[in-house]
């Protein structure tokens, strides 16, 4: 909602995709659902989210967006050529993007005001992949991406029992989808990539078949350091996402002027 109300299109075009996903399998396989009146809430949500898309409304007083600059489509699909007829297999490098953008951009951003900008990544996280990692890890991160949908989907359609387990599953599945498309979009950031690849290891704990289950004891050396283990997870995760709210706040406020 958040997100939706500071006008950023990317992130309502996200997630009417997870909506439109939720709500087409629901109501697909979920006759209960539709009984019970469950559909009308994700029902609203999409009305709503479209309404912001298309309408492009922001509440007064709400925070916007900071600008951002990326390079054109056709500027990045030339540094893509390049790239790959130079290191087809396995591209240039990770974090390397910034120096192929300096040696393969088009040369009539020269005369524009981002002559002497530079660029970390492009407009897509997808695109990044095939210029860093090459066609190997390219095709390998959208083969990971379409993998853990189709299991998913298999997950949901093939069940038989319609219980909240299954509604999990749903949730999952959009919510995957929604983050996948945002990898094809948009740039990937630490967030985004938290959140992918958090779903992806969820979606895989969910689609498994074999499943191995270890039974700590209440006193025991192992159990009493995975609490740590976990503690001190949950404060550093509590820490980044303070500095990381605090820095955006200071991007909206240095856009703002």
């Amino acid at each position: 909602a958040t997100l939706l109300l500071m006008s950023f299109f990317t992130a309502g075009l996200v997630l009417v995709a997870g909506l439109v996903v939720f709500l087409t399998v629901a109501i697909w396989q979920g006759r209960e659902m539709q009984e019970k009146g469950l559909i009308s809430i994700p029902m609203a949500l999409l009305i709503i989210a479209l309404f912001f898309l298309v309408a492009k409304v922001s509440v007064p007083g709400a925070p916007q967006s900071p600008l951002e600059v990326f390079p054109s489509t056709s500027s990045e699909m030339g540094i893509v050529r390049e790239v790959l007829s130079h290191n087809l297999w396995f591209g240039t490098g990770p974090s390397t993007f910034i120096f192929d953008y300096a040696k393969y951009h088009e040369t009539s951003v020269n005369n524009t005001i981002f002559f002497g900008t530079k660029f970390s990544s492009g407009f897509s996280a997808v695109v990044n992949w095939f210029i860093t990692q090459g066609i190997v890890g390219g095709i390998l991160f959208i083969g990971l991406m379409l993998s853990a949908i189709i299991n998913l989907l298999f997950e949901t359609i093939t069940v038989k029992q319609k219980n909240s387990a299954w509604l999990m599953k749903i949730g999952l599945l959009s919510s995957f989808v929604a983050m996948a498309l945002s990898q094809v979009i948009y740039d990937s950031n630490t967030t985004f990539s938290f959140l992918l690849w958090v779903l992806l290891a969820a979606s895989v704990a969910v689609t498994s078949k074999h499943k191995k289950i270890i039974a700590l004891s209440p006193r025991t050396l192992g159990t009493t350091a995975l609490s740590l283990s976990g503690l001190l997870v949950a404060l550093a995760s509590t820490g980044i996402l303070f500095v990381a709210a605090q820095n955006y706040v200071a991007e909206v406020q240095y856009a703002r002027g």
